[in-house]
């Protein structure tokens, strides 16, 4: 794989990476906490493709993201946000699909929220 620029992910580095496979291009997801984004990236050549997300709380919003994983069957994201408490299932092209958890707030949460989480994975089925 080609060497992907330092200045594309943020002075704290990745904490997450990421690879679907589509027909006969490997993509390269990596969780850039810094900048509360997704960058996606063609593994072999290590062009840069796309990236989404910002810093923050709404849906498709990330605030210190941890955890990514694809779902082999949709290549759907599944996020992990240590700062929201929650996860969040995003699309390949970043559209956000469905969370769970919120959040927190100093009144709590009716969804209620994870407590930090920082990891997530998915079988073979998904």
């Amino acid at each position: 794989m080609s060497q992907i620029a330092a200045a594309d992910i943020g002075g704290m580095g990745p904490t997450a990476i990421a690879i679907a496979r589509a027909l006969s291009l490997e993509i390269l997801y990596i969780a850039d906490e810094q900048h509360g984004r997704i960058l996606k990236y063609n593994a072999h050549t290590g062009a840069r493709l796309a990236g989404f997300g910002t810093t923050g709380f709404g849906d498709d919003q990330f605030n210190r993201l941890y955890g990514l994983v694809i779902d082999p069957a949709t290549r759907d994201l599944f996020v992990a946000e240590r700062g929201n408490g929650r996860v969040q299932r995003i699309t390949n092209a970043g559209a956000f699909v469905l969370k769970w958890g919120e959040h927190r707030t100093a009144t709590g949460s009716p969804q209620g929220f994870f407590n930090e989480p920082i990891g997530i994975a998915a079988d073979a089925d998904g």
